[in-house]
């Protein structure tokens, strides 16, 4: 059984993770350019930090991804497809719609989960679901949902999904490989992809504040924050680490409020407790309690540079 400390460390690096993506939205407007151009560039950047922190920590070592480098291929494309639709959706839909959208993901990873990385969904799980779903209903104020259609919805979920998936075989494959190769070998493997793409329909090159902010979002949003909460995911349930992601839309109304001037209202921060509500939760209900895991969410490494 996976010892307690080892459970809420890995609960603490998803939570940290979560927070971190909750800034995502406000690097990403100080962009000017299209999804497709973002997502390449984002790509670009991840790739390029990953390759560079492996190199200096492990030498070629670290790159080696042994039999798995099909599965990470497949991540690649779950993982290029997780950012086109998630950042068309933003273009063509309200922050809110897509936010609320895309956190259908945990619903996937639970129905998943039991299929791909042999997880009984727990009862626990469904409770902090049901909350973390009705907070991140108050968190993106639903009620300005006016303009609502299922056009504008729908690339949104295909994120979620998609990024359901790659969580899903990341988990399959962590206990050998390390966080940073699995992130290095799906982000590099995603770049052809987005390369044609990119040339296809959006050949913008960035330069100045864009291309500084495009650098964040590859290497602070993606290389870091990815590894990390892949990392900290291989210490609890994949359906425990979906919901404690939940508190990234909280994260997400403090950035905006501080950075954009986008002053939480009420339904925020009842959304907001719900969230945490959740989270509490699964820390206490469902990591803290004495319990067997299932063998496939039993041990694994904590993905850590070494």
């Amino acid at each position: 059984m996976t010892p307690v400390p080892s459970r809420l460390r890995g609960a603490a690096q998803v939570l940290l993770s979560a927070a971190v993506w909750g800034s995502l939205g406000v690097a990403v407007r100080q962009i000017d350019a299209g999804p497709i151009t973002v997502a390449f560039y984002r790509v670009i950047f991840a790739a390029a930090a990953l390759a560079l922190l492996l190199t200096i920590s492990r030498g070629m070592a670290g790159f080696r991804p042994g039999k798995y480098l099909p599965m990470l291929a497949v991540m690649g494309l779950f993982l290029s497809g997780n950012w086109l639709l998630f950042l068309f959706s933003l273009s063509v839909s309200t922050v809110a719609t897509t936010v609320l959208a895309f956190y259908t993901y945990p619903i996937f990873v639970g129905l998943l989960a039991p299929l791909i990385v042999g997880e009984r969904l727990e009862r626990t799980t469904i409770y902090a679901l049901v909350l973390a779903m009705l907070g991140v209903f108050f968190t993106a104020q639903v009620g300005e949902f006016g303009d609502f259609n299922l056009l504008r919805v729908l690339p949104a979920i295909g994120a979620g999904l998609s990024y359901a998936l790659m969580v899903l075989l990341s988990k399959r494959i962590g206990t050998r490989l390390s966080a940073y190769t699995i992130t290095f070998w799906e982000t590099f493997l995603a770049i052809p992809f987005l390369l044609i793409i990119f040339l296809l329909f959006s050949p913008q090159l960035l330069s100045g504040s864009d291309l500084g902010w495009a650098a964040v979002v590859g290497v602070v949003h993606t290389a870091f924050t990815t590894s990390f909460y892949l990392a900290g995911q291989q210490h609890i349930k994949a359906q425990y680490a979906s919901v404690l992601a939940y508190v990234e839309p909280v994260s997400a109304a403090i950035f905006a409020a501080v950075f954009l001037g986008e002053i939480p209202t009420l339904s925020i921060y009842l959304g907001g407790a719900l969230i945490l509500a959740a989270s509490v939760l699964v820390v206490f209900q469902g990591l803290l309690r004495s319990h067997r895991p299932s063998a496939a969410s039993a041990g694994g490494t904590d993905g850590g540079i070494s």
